[in-house]
Protein backbone atom coordinates (compact mmCIF):
# COMPACT_ATOMS: atom_id res chain seq x y z
CA UNK A 1 0.00 0.00 0.00
CA UNK A 2 1.29 3.66 -1.06
CA UNK A 3 2.08 5.93 1.85
CA UNK A 4 -1.31 7.86 0.76
CA UNK A 5 -3.26 5.24 0.54
CA UNK A 6 -2.25 4.45 3.60
CA UNK A 7 -2.68 7.59 5.27
CA UNK A 8 -6.36 7.68 4.03
CA UNK A 9 -6.85 4.41 4.86
CA UNK A 10 -6.09 5.25 8.82
CA UNK A 11 -7.84 8.73 8.40
CA UNK A 12 -10.93 6.66 7.87
CA UNK A 13 -10.55 4.42 10.60
CA UNK A 14 -9.85 7.13 13.11
CA UNK A 15 -13.15 9.52 11.46
CA UNK A 16 -15.25 6.83 11.87
CA UNK A 17 -14.85 5.92 14.99
CA UNK A 18 -15.04 9.48 16.27
CA UNK A 19 -18.08 9.58 13.87
CA UNK A 20 -20.30 6.56 14.78
CA UNK A 21 -20.13 6.03 18.47
CA UNK A 22 -20.70 2.44 17.37
CA UNK A 23 -18.29 0.68 19.81
CA UNK A 24 -19.78 -0.58 23.20
CA UNK A 25 -19.24 1.12 26.19
CA UNK A 26 -17.64 -0.83 29.55
CA UNK A 27 -15.47 -0.87 32.44
CA UNK A 28 -12.00 -1.14 31.86
CA UNK A 29 -9.98 -3.82 33.29
CA UNK A 30 -7.94 -3.18 36.35
CA UNK A 31 -4.64 -3.14 34.11
CA UNK A 32 -5.46 -0.18 32.20
CA UNK A 33 -6.61 -0.21 28.12
CA UNK A 34 -10.07 -1.08 27.31
CA UNK A 35 -9.19 -4.83 26.97
CA UNK A 36 -6.18 -4.91 28.42
CA UNK A 37 -3.31 -2.84 29.64
CA UNK A 38 0.51 -2.89 30.64
CA UNK A 39 -0.57 -3.94 34.30
CA UNK A 40 -1.92 -7.07 33.46
CA UNK A 41 2.06 -8.57 32.38
CA UNK A 42 4.83 -9.75 34.10
CA UNK A 43 6.70 -8.89 30.79
CA UNK A 44 9.83 -10.38 32.37
CA UNK A 45 7.83 -13.47 32.45
CA UNK A 46 7.00 -13.87 29.08
CA UNK A 47 10.12 -12.57 27.70
CA UNK A 48 13.83 -13.41 28.27
CA UNK A 49 16.27 -11.07 28.74
CA UNK A 50 18.23 -9.67 25.35
CA UNK A 51 21.50 -10.45 24.68
CA UNK A 52 24.18 -8.41 25.87
CA UNK A 53 25.36 -6.19 22.95
CA UNK A 54 28.94 -7.71 23.00
CA UNK A 55 27.73 -11.39 23.31
CA UNK A 56 28.04 -14.56 20.39
CA UNK A 57 24.53 -14.30 20.15
CA UNK A 58 24.03 -10.47 19.16
CA UNK A 59 27.27 -11.07 16.85
CA UNK A 60 26.04 -13.77 15.61
CA UNK A 61 21.74 -11.46 14.57
CA UNK A 62 24.78 -8.36 13.31
CA UNK A 63 26.14 -10.97 10.82
CA UNK A 64 22.82 -12.29 9.26
CA UNK A 65 21.55 -8.56 9.13
CA UNK A 66 24.76 -7.49 7.04
CA UNK A 67 24.32 -10.45 4.88
CA UNK A 68 20.59 -9.38 4.31
CA UNK A 69 21.41 -5.50 4.04
CA UNK A 70 24.08 -6.84 1.19
CA UNK A 71 21.35 -8.65 -0.28
CA UNK A 72 18.94 -6.13 -0.05
CA UNK A 73 17.63 -4.84 -3.69
CA UNK A 74 15.98 -1.48 -4.85
CA UNK A 75 12.71 -2.99 -4.74
CA UNK A 76 13.02 -4.25 -1.33
CA UNK A 77 14.16 -1.05 -0.13
CA UNK A 78 11.06 0.54 -2.21
CA UNK A 79 8.58 -2.08 -0.37
CA UNK A 80 9.89 -1.41 3.06
CA UNK A 81 9.18 2.47 2.40
CA UNK A 82 5.97 1.99 0.71
CA UNK A 83 4.48 0.76 3.33
CA UNK A 84 4.71 4.48 5.05
CA UNK A 85 3.07 5.07 8.68
CA UNK A 86 2.42 1.42 10.32
CA UNK A 87 -1.53 0.82 10.96
CA UNK A 88 -3.94 -1.76 11.31
CA UNK A 89 -4.23 -1.07 7.09
CA UNK A 90 -1.60 -3.17 5.93
CA UNK A 91 -3.17 -6.31 7.45
CA UNK A 92 -6.91 -5.27 6.31
CA UNK A 93 -5.52 -4.45 2.52
CA UNK A 94 -5.10 -8.71 2.18
CA UNK A 95 -8.94 -8.82 2.69
CA UNK A 96 -9.92 -7.33 -0.56
CA UNK A 97 -13.80 -6.40 -1.23
CA UNK A 98 -14.74 -8.16 1.86
CA UNK A 99 -13.72 -4.99 4.49
CA UNK A 100 -14.76 -1.56 3.39
CA UNK A 101 -13.52 1.09 4.77
CA UNK A 102 -15.74 3.84 6.11
CA UNK A 103 -18.54 1.28 6.08
CA UNK A 104 -17.75 -0.54 8.80
CA UNK A 105 -17.54 1.64 12.01
CA UNK A 106 -17.87 -1.08 14.44
CA UNK A 107 -15.35 -2.74 13.11
CA UNK A 108 -12.91 -0.36 12.98
CA UNK A 109 -13.70 0.80 16.43
CA UNK A 110 -12.68 -2.01 17.42
CA UNK A 111 -9.50 -2.49 15.77
CA UNK A 112 -8.57 0.84 16.92
CA UNK A 113 -8.79 -0.01 20.55
CA UNK A 114 -6.95 -2.98 19.80
CA UNK A 115 -4.46 -1.60 18.55
CA UNK A 116 -4.14 1.55 21.50
CA UNK A 117 -3.87 -1.19 24.13
CA UNK A 118 -1.13 -3.12 22.38
CA UNK A 119 0.84 -0.19 21.78
CA UNK A 120 0.85 0.79 25.35
CA UNK A 121 1.42 -2.47 26.51
CA UNK A 122 4.44 -3.32 23.79
CA UNK A 123 5.74 0.12 25.31
CA UNK A 124 5.52 -0.30 28.94
CA UNK A 125 7.79 -4.14 27.97
CA UNK A 126 10.09 -1.39 26.26
CA UNK A 127 10.57 0.43 28.90
CA UNK A 128 11.66 -2.42 31.47
CA UNK A 129 14.83 -3.29 28.75
CA UNK A 130 15.97 -0.14 26.74
CA UNK A 131 17.53 -2.09 24.66
CA UNK A 132 19.75 -0.29 21.45
CA UNK A 133 19.47 -0.36 18.29
CA UNK A 134 21.01 -2.12 15.76
CA UNK A 135 23.14 0.68 14.49
CA UNK A 136 23.69 2.07 17.88
CA UNK A 137 25.53 -1.45 18.67
CA UNK A 138 27.06 -1.80 15.39
CA UNK A 139 27.70 1.40 12.69
CA UNK A 140 27.72 -1.57 10.00
CA UNK A 141 23.94 -1.71 10.29
CA UNK A 142 22.54 1.32 7.82
CA UNK A 143 18.36 1.02 8.19
CA UNK A 144 16.78 1.86 4.66
CA UNK A 145 14.01 3.30 6.34
CA UNK A 146 13.24 6.39 8.75
CA UNK A 147 15.50 5.41 11.89
CA UNK A 148 12.44 4.25 14.83
CA UNK A 149 13.23 6.77 18.07
CA UNK A 150 12.07 4.14 20.85
CA UNK A 151 14.09 1.22 22.30
CA UNK A 152 14.53 -1.88 19.96
CA UNK A 153 13.08 -4.94 22.08
CA UNK A 154 11.00 -6.05 22.27
CA UNK A 155 9.75 -4.99 18.62
CA UNK A 156 6.29 -3.01 18.46
CA UNK A 157 5.23 -3.63 15.02
CA UNK A 158 5.89 -7.59 14.91
CA UNK A 159 3.81 -7.33 17.96
CA UNK A 160 1.03 -5.09 16.99
CA UNK A 161 1.14 -7.03 13.50
CA UNK A 162 0.67 -10.58 15.40
CA UNK A 163 -2.51 -8.96 17.51
CA UNK A 164 -4.15 -7.15 14.83
CA UNK A 165 -3.84 -10.65 12.53
CA UNK A 166 -5.29 -12.76 15.18
CA UNK A 167 -8.03 -10.32 16.01
CA UNK A 168 -9.24 -9.67 12.13
CA UNK A 169 -8.81 -13.41 11.48
CA UNK A 170 -11.73 -14.27 14.34
CA UNK A 171 -14.06 -11.76 12.10
CA UNK A 172 -12.36 -12.49 8.39
CA UNK A 173 -11.74 -16.44 9.29
CA UNK A 174 -11.20 -17.34 5.15
CA UNK A 175 -8.19 -15.05 4.93
CA UNK A 176 -6.52 -16.28 8.84
CA UNK A 177 -3.60 -17.71 6.93
CA UNK A 178 -3.39 -15.01 4.35
CA UNK A 179 -3.44 -12.36 7.33
CA UNK A 180 -0.78 -14.50 9.25
CA UNK A 181 1.42 -14.59 6.54
CA UNK A 182 1.43 -10.51 5.76
CA UNK A 183 1.87 -10.15 9.96
CA UNK A 184 5.14 -12.37 9.60
CA UNK A 185 6.03 -10.04 6.68
CA UNK A 186 5.88 -7.13 8.54
CA UNK A 187 7.52 -8.60 11.21
CA UNK A 188 10.65 -9.43 9.21
CA UNK A 189 10.62 -6.78 7.40
CA UNK A 190 11.82 -4.61 10.47
CA UNK A 191 15.27 -6.91 10.15
CA UNK A 192 15.47 -6.42 6.48
CA UNK A 193 14.80 -2.70 7.25
CA UNK A 194 17.97 -2.51 9.80
CA UNK A 195 15.89 -1.20 12.53
CA UNK A 196 15.30 -4.42 14.61
CA UNK A 197 17.42 -7.88 15.77
CA UNK A 198 16.12 -10.28 14.68
CA UNK A 199 15.69 -11.42 18.70
CA UNK A 200 13.57 -7.92 19.05
CA UNK A 201 10.51 -8.88 16.48
CA UNK A 202 10.74 -12.59 17.69
CA UNK A 203 10.17 -11.19 21.30
CA UNK A 204 7.68 -8.89 19.54
CA UNK A 205 5.68 -12.06 18.08
CA UNK A 206 5.93 -13.77 21.54
CA UNK A 207 4.46 -10.54 23.59
CA UNK A 208 1.85 -10.12 20.80
CA UNK A 209 0.06 -13.27 21.00
CA UNK A 210 -0.15 -13.20 24.68
CA UNK A 211 -1.77 -9.82 24.16
CA UNK A 212 -3.85 -11.29 22.23
CA UNK A 213 -4.79 -13.93 24.06
CA UNK A 214 -5.59 -11.61 27.17
CA UNK A 215 -7.18 -9.46 24.78
CA UNK A 216 -9.97 -11.87 23.74
CA UNK A 217 -11.08 -12.63 27.33
CA UNK A 218 -12.21 -9.35 28.34
CA UNK A 219 -15.97 -9.48 28.11
CA UNK A 220 -15.66 -6.00 26.57
CA UNK A 221 -13.84 -7.24 23.79
CA UNK A 222 -16.47 -10.53 23.25
CA UNK A 223 -19.24 -8.00 22.81
CA UNK A 224 -17.25 -5.57 20.95
CA UNK A 225 -16.37 -9.03 18.65
CA UNK A 226 -20.21 -9.52 18.14
CA UNK A 227 -21.20 -6.67 17.20
CA UNK A 228 -18.22 -6.36 14.42
CA UNK A 229 -19.11 -9.65 13.11
CA UNK A 230 -22.55 -8.86 12.72
CA UNK A 231 -21.65 -5.74 11.14
CA UNK A 232 -19.41 -7.44 8.47
CA UNK A 233 -22.08 -10.15 7.87
CA UNK A 234 -24.76 -7.08 7.16
CA UNK A 235 -22.23 -5.12 5.01
CA UNK A 236 -21.17 -8.25 3.03
CA UNK A 237 -24.74 -9.44 2.68
CA UNK A 238 -25.44 -5.94 1.25
CA UNK A 239 -22.81 -6.01 -1.34
CA UNK A 240 -24.21 -9.49 -2.59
Amino acid sequence: MSRMGNALCLAGIVLSVVLSGCATHGTPPAGGGRYAGPGAFDFRAILKDPPANDSAATRADIDRMLALQAARTPADVKHLNDEGTFSVCLLTAVLGASYKTNSMPATEALLKFVGEDAKSIISAAKAQWNRSRPWAVDARILPCIEKPKSSSYPSDRAGQARVWAVVLAEMFPASRDALMAKAERIAQDRVLSGVHFPGDVEAGKILGQKIVERIMQSPVFKADLAAARAEIKQVNRGAQ
